[in-house]
């Protein structure tokens, strides 16, 4: 038998990110072209095109489509 003691399992949110830190980093990084986010899109969409986004992914016709408003 094993006995568990002084054990706690703890839960998080955003993993350990700090958003009010992190949200300015991030921005910075990209501006230096040191974060590459624009590679990740495959597609953009204007928002009235929702109908048409939402389906290309469903169907898998894009990885990531990005709503521009």
């Amino acid at each position: 038998m094993v006995a568990v003691t002084d054990k706690s399992i703890l839960g998080c949110r955003y993993g350990s990110s700090q958003p009010q830190r992190d949200t300015v980093l991030y921005a910075d990084l990209y501006r230096e072209g040191r974060l590459l986010l624009d590679e990740l899109v495959t597609e953009t969409y204007p928002v009235e095109d929702f109908a048409k986004a939402a389906d290309d992914a469903h169907h898998g016709r894009v990885a990531r489509g990005v709503l521009v408003f």
